[in-house]
């Protein structure tokens, strides 16, 4: 995932967000705090973080879609993505274990809840693992996810997962419910070349965006999800 923010001309913004270091100290402060405000508690938050790119999450990977909270993908003052959903055959999994300790990236354990697979197969809960690897990079404004599915029966399982994302690019205080927010033009969702991006026009005049690559070509696309069949060997 991709952050990019740019003006109409592409004009540098750096000494812009350079010449603001205490603004965007106490927004990173107003966040990471708990200031109260009427938005869910990220009080047991997974986060990771480098340099100006941060990331927060429930204890199983997910950015809710729908609520008010203060989960998602942060670049600056910006929170980029407010949601992000994975589904095994449209249910959620069952978090396991979340580890955080290196900053910069986390690995999360997960597992399937009960489920019916292709041609309603039943995979009963726990017989799927979910092996959940993400990295923040700085450098290339990013976050890595590298997700990997392993089969703990005698058996071979096949089932689909749908990965599902939102983008709204708000300020890290109207995030909060704590100052006012002046939207801008959030453009539709759009796929090319495999990619999905998300576009923002700010009333600032900056445009912003978000590119989701992915490593395999989805084989089903919705406007702002992936959907792809997972077939594996028996243990």
């Amino acid at each position: 995932m991709l952050p990019q923010k740019k003006d109409r001309n592409d004009a540098p913004t750096r000494r812009i967000e350079a010449a603001l270091p205490e603004a965007q100290e106490r927004k990173a402060r107003v966040l990471t705090q708990g200031v109260p405000a009427m938005v869910r508690s990220i009080a047991d938050a997974v986060v990771i973080k480098n340099k100006n790119l941060f990331l927060l999450t429930q204890p199983d990977g997910l950015v809710p879609l729908q609520g008010s909270h203060g989960l998602g993908l942060y670049y600056h003052d910006c929170r980029f993505l407010n949601g992000y959903e994975i589904a095994l055959c449209g249910t959620a999994p069952t978090p396991l274990s979340a580890d955080a300790s290196r900053g910069y990236m986390a690995l999360l354990q997960l597992t399937n809840q009960e489920i019916r697979g292709a041609n309603g197969q039943l995979i009963r809960k726990e017989e799927v693992g979910i092996k959940w690897d993400r990295v923040i990079d700085p450098a290339e404004r990013a976050l890595h996810d590298a997700i990997l599915f392993q089969n703990f029966t005698p058996e071979p399982i096949e089932f689909s997962i749908s990965l599902r994302f939102s983008a709204a690019f708000e300020d890290i205080f109207a995030v909060r419910e704590l100052l006012p927010e002046y939207p801008g033009t959030l453009f539709p969702p759009a796929w090319v070349d495999g990619v999905l991006h998300f576009v923002y026009e700010g009333s600032d005049r900056y445009f912003r965006g978000l590119s989701i690559h992915f490593s395999q070509s989805p084989e089903k696309r919705e406007e702002a999800a992936a959907h792809f069949t997972i077939a594996l060997a028996s243990r």
